[in-house]
C-alpha cells in the first residue's frame, strides 16, 4: 500500500471510479471531482499495487470529538489482494488513532463484508 500518486494513478482511479458509477445511477459525482479533491487535498488516498486504491478523508465526530476516516471510494479488481489490502489500511488507521472508518453507499449488504454495520438512514426530499 502507498499513498496516491495523482499524476502516476490518475488513469488508474479514473477506470476505477467508472466501473464504481456503472454500478450505480444514484451517484451524482464524476471522476474528474475525485481528481479535483485530491488534487487540493480535500482527501487522500492509498493505492493498493496490483490490486485497486481507497479514497478517504478525515473527519471528527461533533459530539465525541473523535477521529475518524470516511472512505469517498474504494474499488478492487482482485478480491483476495483486497482483503488484505484493506486489513492493512484498518491497522494502519487504528496505529494513527482514528476511532472508526465510515462511508456511505448506494448498494446494500455491506454488513456482509469486514463488519461493517448500518448506524443510520439517509433520507433526501428533492427540492
Amino acid at each position: 500500500m502507498r499513498s496516491v500518486n495523482l499524476r502516476q494513478d490518475w488513469e488508474f482511479i479514473r477506470k476505477g471510479l467508472e466501473q464504481i458509477q456503472a454500478k450505480s445511477a444514484a451517484l451524482d459525482w464524476i471522476p474528474e471531482d475525485y481528481y479535483m479533491l485530491l488534487k487540493q487535498r480535500v482527501m487522500d488516498g492509498y493505492i493498493w499495487e496490483g490490486t485497486g486504491f481507497i479514497l478517504f478523508r478525515e473527519v471528527d465526530n461533533p459530539y465525541t470529538l473523535e477521529r475518524g476516516i470516511f472512505v469517498m471510494a474504494a474499488w478492487s479488481h482482485n478480491t483476495k489482494g483486497s482483503r488484505q489490502a484493506w486489513s492493512d489500511f484498518v491497522q494502519q488507521a487504528q496505529g494513527c488513532a482514528y476511532k472508526f472508518i465510515e462511508m456511505d453507499s448506494t448498494r446494500y449488504g455491506w454488513e456482509r463484508h469486514s463488519d461493517w454495520r448500518p448506524v443510520r438512514t439517509v433520507y433526501r426530499k428533492e427540492l
